[in-house]
């Protein structure tokens, strides 16, 4: 199957998962910060930032709306904030999925 799974592994920056077609998925729980933006370096590299996706979610309890926001995605990482509707930065835990290819 040329789809198929053909590694996946777990490590300290999250989870990975590569197919025999050159698709990687890579998933990571992140806690940001109230002073600037949190480096987040992906479990695995990408081959380029060509054809990447990011989806973001916020696990969180709060009363009010967070929204995270990445800036400076490489192939190798990116950069992940969460504001409050104030405006202000917080700290929340932030899910974050990335797919493009490893080769």
């Amino acid at each position: 199957i040329s789809g198929a799974a053909i590694e996946t592994v777990s490590n300290t920056q999250g989870r990975y998962e590569r197919s025999q077609n050159g698709n990687q998925t890579c998933w990571q729980k992140v806690t940001t910060l109230t002073t600037g933006e949190a480096a987040v370096t992906f479990p695995a590299a990408f081959a380029s930032t060509t054809d990447l996706i990011t989806t973001l979610g916020v696990n969180s309890s709060a009363t009010t709306a967070i929204i995270p926001r990445i800036t400076g995605r490489t192939a190798t990482g990116l950069s992940v904030s969460a504001f409050n509707t104030s405006n202000a930065r917080v700290a929340a835990e932030i899910e974050i999925v990335t797919i493009g290819r490893w080769y």
